[in-house]
């Protein structure tokens, strides 16, 4: 079952209203920019170091999926943490054009990153990765508490 992840992280923090104010923020002016990217040709360009996420998650995993085009697997560098993942690439694009005398060649190389929380603790050694068709698709298995705690005898 698919569920969509709230916009607070669940933890005890008192700093969460606050990081959730600047998440939803950042998120707004991201709206923001695409609309803009719309409606004026290479505008698009502006947020091009910043990949676009879907982030989702069932019972027992977290599944995060980056758009990467342009780039190659190999290129790529994922870093899973508790509560976090940093996505960074490189992206290289190289284009020539001949014609009788006309002779353009265009190259862009750049990186572009992304930091994720995530909504749950999740077991970085379970975690796996697959890149297909410029998708980066991360399945990132929550920790499942095995300990049920230790009862402690109180002393007099």
């Amino acid at each position: 079952m698919r569920r969509r992840l709230p916009d607070v992280r669940r933890n005890d923090n008192p700093l969460t209203p606050l990081i959730s104010g600047l998440d939803n923020l950042h998120h707004e002016i991201d709206r923001w920019f695409d609309e803009l990217a719309r409606g004026l040709p290479g505008l698009e360009s502006l947020r091009a170091g910043h990949p676009k996420v879907e982030v989702f998650e069932t019972d027992e995993n977290v599944f995060v999926n980056a758009e990467l085009p342009g780039v190659e697997s190999k290129d790529v560098d994922v870093r899973v943490f508790p509560h976090e993942v940093r996505i960074k690439a490189e992206r290289r694009q190289e284009q020539e054009f001949k014609e009788d005398r006309f002779y353009r060649s265009e190259r862009y190389y750049g990186s572009i990153s992304r930091n994720i929380p995530l909504p749950e603790e999740i077991d970085s050694d379970r975690a796996t990765a697959s890149f297909k068709n410029g998708i980066l698709k991360l399945t990132l298995p929550k920790v499942t508490p095995t300990d049920s705690g230790r009862r402690l005898s109180i002393e007099d």
